[in-house]
């Protein structure tokens, strides 16, 4: 925006990150990456796709992932899994539709629907047919999002083997502060781990 200043770091020519400097603009990290999608519309997303919230959780203790599949003609369904300040759902269904004109350089809106309560908008833009940023529009809800494609489906016990690195992010809400964790983990292929 006008009169904004941010610290951005170039990771590649497709890709870089950054950080807001003006006073007062509340933080946050930016995200850059360049859009590999050159015509849009419904087609453009097809198949399955995992999403999961990167939010800021010491403003908004949300969070939430799930699985959907996307028709490529504007209708798509999944599950979803939240904690919302420690209160917890999980693998609630949905149904929801989507558009991406042709005209709007990738930007989408999304409807979804829910058996159990309200029903969520949101906007996204395509970065390529296999990744997404999307944004929550629910008032209170804000939420920032990434839609990637799901790969190697179906999956087991077996599609976790080996060393890991993880990164945990969230909120104590016993506490009232944001907890970082870093570590590794070992998957053994049948379910268990160590770290």
């Amino acid at each position: 925006a006008e009169g904004e200043s941010q610290a951005i770091y170039l990771i590649s020519s497709d890709r870089a990150v950054g950080v807001p400097l003006s006073a007062g603009s509340g933080g946050g990290t930016i995200v850059i990456e360049k859009q590999q999608v050159t015509s849009f519309s419904n087609a453009s997303f097809s198949g399955d796709y995992v999403y999961f919230s990167t939010g800021d959780p010491a403003v908004n203790p949300r969070f939430f992932l799930g699985r959907f599949t996307a028709d490529g003609a504007g209708s798509s369904a999944g599950v979803t899994d939240q904690n919302k300040g420690g209160m917890v759902g999980q693998n609630n269904a949905f149904t929801g539709t989507y558009s991406i004109p042709a005209t709007d350089m990738g930007r989408g809106t999304v409807s979804i629907i829910t058996p159990e309560g309200p029903s969520g908008g949101a906007i996204f833009y395509l970065v390529s047919e296999k990744k997404a940023f999307l944004l929550g529009t629910e008032t209170g809800e804000a939420t920032a999002e990434e839609i990637v494609a799901q790969e190697g489906a179906p999956v087991s016990n077996s599609s976790l083997q080996g060393e890991y690195a993880f990164s945990l992010r969230g909120f104590n809400i016993n506490f009232m502060l944001e907890v970082g964790k870093l570590g590794s983990l070992s998957l053994d292929g049948n379910g268990t781990f160590s770290g």
